[in-house]
């Protein structure tokens, strides 16, 4: 199964430990036989960041082939598209997924 973990938060260069429990999740589903791809939205050096990154976050959607999209730690997503994907929204803790 291939999931995609949309993000904003993230061990980076400068702050390795921010976030650590989501990479540290990532890594405990590939034991598990899991493909995980993060997309990560560094809204904490910029909060235009998370305005930036939607045509990216749009085709890795249509075009990134996972089957599930989990949402770490965003408030509010809206998937709007003209193809013929079915989504489902599953909440999660606090988080959300969508089953493709």
């Amino acid at each position: 199964m291939k999931v995609l973990i949309l993000t904003n938060r993230y061990p980076t260069s400068e702050c390795n430990f921010y976030g650590i429990f989501v990479k540290e999740q990532i890594e405990s589903l590939s034991k598990e036989g899991i493909s995980g791809h993060v997309f990560f939205i560094n809204g904490r050096d910029n909060r235009l960041s998370y305005f930036l990154t939607v045509a990216c976050l749009m085709k890795e959607l249509r075009y990134g082939h996972c089957e599930l999209v989990h949402a770490h730690h965003m408030c509010r997503i809206d998937v709007s598209s003209k193809s013929e994907t079915q989504i489902q929204l599953l909440p999660a803790r606090g988080c959300v997924s969508a089953c493709l």
